[in-house]
């Protein structure tokens, strides 16, 4: 299954960026993945709506324009197709697992786990990812 896929995190440059979710874009690359990170939720809703290709979104809770948890929503209300992973770092944030607007939640900052969470997404097997 060829995945088109958007990470989404902080906006900033330098030594400002989201360091985490830029890794993930570049490791999902590795992996055979297509993958675009951008940094922001309004440049994000843009660039969904420009290209309209994404399968799977990784959004960061945490950002300074708008919650992860807000940007999913908006998401799936124009692209209901489309999956979300929410990654947040705050415990409480696992109660997003039950919302119909996120498809998977990874708490703290895990390649290992993001990996997990796309294999039960899309029905994969650990080892293809």
């Amino acid at each position: 299954m060829a995945l088109q896929i958007l990470v989404i995190g902080e906006a900033g440059k330098g030594r400002k960026k989201d360091v985490f979710m830029n890794h993930l874009k570049f490791d999902l690359i590795g992996r055979g993945y297509q993958a675009d990170f951008l940094g922001g939720a309004q440049k994000a809703l843009g660039l969904i709506r420009e290209m309209n290709c994404f399968n799977l979104v990784v959004i960061r809770q945490n950002m300074k324009d708008m919650q992860g948890r807000d940007l999913a929503w908006r998401i799936k209300a124009v692209w209901p197709e489309i999956k979300i992973i929410l990654i947040s770092q705050n415990e409480s944030d696992e109660a997003f697992k039950k919302s119909s607007d996120i498809d998977g939640v990874v708490l703290g900052f895990s390649l290992e786990n993001v990996y997990d969470v796309i294999a039960d997404i899309f029905g994969l097997e650990r080892t293809v990812i």
